[in-house]
């Protein structure tokens, strides 16, 4: 797999080089770009977002920039609350921003006719409900929290699962999760015997693991943060089962793996993106970022994403002719097609994506890998969604 967008190389190089020689990024000194996630709450902390944006940001402006101008970014935090991500919204779509990037908010419904109506385009955000990936306002190259969809089927080819049980934080947005892993449950054909929503703040996770033992659960299928995958899997060991655990890779680093422990060798993870890790060329392209612009931060799914989406907005910014604004740049996105960009072969985004249910997802592929030694260990890529166990 070759890394083959022309702002990513073995050497940084810089996004005016994607564009043509004529025009500038607007009227300002920067581009200003703006992202909304929950960077700190008690439901779930994901400052990766962040640093994975950020880091991309300082790669780019190290290197010249787009179209000479300096990208600026602003992070706004919504706690995982409604009114907090309507908040953020509004206050993306009153200021300067032209675009949004990598964000991820459990309130689609309150935030994305907030930035339909201000024509803001959101590069690379995570899909989590069905309107994430059916608004207009959506430019999605990876499938998201769909990609859970993929952790049944897991559960099946590679631990010759029958039956799992789900387990989630509770918030406004399980029931459409759930309905993920239910679809790739019935793909999979494989029985899902239990579902478990827990409150943010549970402590003891014996209860839940006892539960789905007694039920003949050999795995379970996780959409919790990594605060509580750690719970999770601290509490198998001392529960001394056998269970297992298929998580989003966007929410286990390898810090949460040595962590954890023994307890989850045997397990896996399911991301919409290749592994956060050198394993790849995406990934050692992302690692090495965090390593020079923000050193000690773990590497994780999200992250990359977070990333990856600056990377895209500097890769189509890059090629506009004159200002770079929410317009042209959202004129510029709809005409999108056929981009090999990263690990995407022929990104489009001048047609539905593949799901036609969440046309605005570009591709339905997922990466699941295996936690062995402590580490990530990456495995074929697969589409639940049209692939069979």
């Amino acid at each position: 797999m070759k890394l083959r967008s022309c702002v990513l190389a073995a050497v940084l190089v810089t996004a005016t080089a994607c564009g043509t020689s004529g025009g500038g990024g607007g009227s300002g000194a920067t581009l200003e770009l703006f992202q909304i996630g929950p960077i700190e709450s008690q439901t779930a902390s994901l400052p990766m977002l962040q640093t994975g944006a950020q880091a991309a940001v300082d790669e780019i402006n190290a290197a010249g920039g787009v179209h000479g101008k300096q990208i600026k970014l602003t992070t706004c935090n919504d706690r995982y609350d409604a009114n907090e991500a309507l908040r953020c919204a509004q206050e993306g779509a009153r200021g300067d921003a032209v675009a949004l990037v990598g964000s991820l908010s459990n309130f689609g419904a309150q935030v994305l006719p907030v930035l339909e109506e201000a024509g803001l385009p959101s590069i690379g955000a995570d899909a989590i409900t069905p309107v994430d990936a059916q608004s207009t306002a959506n430019y999605l190259f990876d499938p998201g929290v769909p990609a859970f969809a993929g952790m049944p089927f897991v559960a099946a080819q590679q631990m010759g699962a029958t039956k799992i049980a789900s387990i989630h934080i509770e918030t406004a947005g399980t029931a459409t999760t759930q309905s993920y892993f239910d679809l790739g449950a019935k793909a999979a054909g494989v029985q899902n015997v239990a579902v478990y929503e827990i409150p943010a703040d549970t402590l003891d996770y014996a209860t839940y693991i006892a539960q789905a033992t007694a039920a003949g659960a050999q795995v379970f299928v996780s959409s919790m943060s990594p605060e509580a995958n750690l719970k999770l899997w601290k509490a198998i060991a001392d529960a001394g089962s056998p269970i297992k655990v298929v998580a989003s890779a966007g929410t286990v680093s390898e810090a949460v793996i040595t962590e954890a422990g023994a307890a989850a060798e045997g397990s896996y993870v399911v991301a919409g993106t290749p592994d956060a890790n050198p394993t790849n060329p995406t990934g050692q392209a992302f690692t090495a970022a965090l390593q020079k612009y923000s050193p000690g931060t773990a590497s994780s799914g999200l992250g990359l994403r977070a990333w990856a989406s600056v990377h895209l907005f500097a890769e189509v910014a890059g090629g506009i002719q004159g200002d770079v604004t929410r317009e042209s740049l959202t004129a510029a996105l709809n005409q999108v097609d056929g981009l090999d960009f990263l690990w995407i072969d022929g990104l489009s985004f001048a047609k539905p994506g593949p799901i036609a249910e969440l046309p605005r997802i570009a591709s339905a592929t997922v990466f699941p890998s295996r936690i062995q030694g402590g580490k990530l260990v990456p495995l074929d890529s697969l589409d639940p969604f049209g692939a069979t166990p």
